[in-house]
C-alpha cells in the first residue's frame, strides 16, 4: 500500500506542518499527480526565489515508489518531479 508525506513549505520561523497519507488516499492522490504525458525538461517549473510565506508542497512516497513520481515539489505557479 502506498503512504504519502505532504509537507506544506512554508518559511515562518516555525516546524513546516506535514500530512500523511496510507491506502487508499494515497493511492488517489498519487493517481491525481501523475503527468498525463513524460514530461520533457522544458516542462518543469523552477522554483520562485525565496519569500516570506507559503512557498509550495514537497510530496515524498514512503514505502514502495512509484517510478512514475518519486519526490514532487509544487510551487504556486510550478511544478516540478524531483528525482
Amino acid at each position: 500500500m502506498p503512504k504519502l508525506k505532504i509537507t506544506i513549505d512554508i518559511f515562518s520561523g516555525r516546524k513546516n506542518p506535514v500530512l500523511e497519507l496510507e491506502g487508499d488516499e494515497a493511492a488517489e492522490t498519487l493517481e491525481r499527480l501523475k503527468p498525463s504525458r513524460k514530461l520533457k525538461k522544458d516542462d518543469l517549473g523552477t522554483p520562485p526565489s525565496s519569500t516570506l510565506g507559503y512557498r509550495g508542497l514537497i510530496i515524498e512516497q514512503l514505502g514502495p515508489k512509484s517510478k512514475d513520481l518519486p519526490k514532487i515539489n509544487v510551487w504556486s505557479k510550478a511544478c516540478s518531479s524531483c528525482d
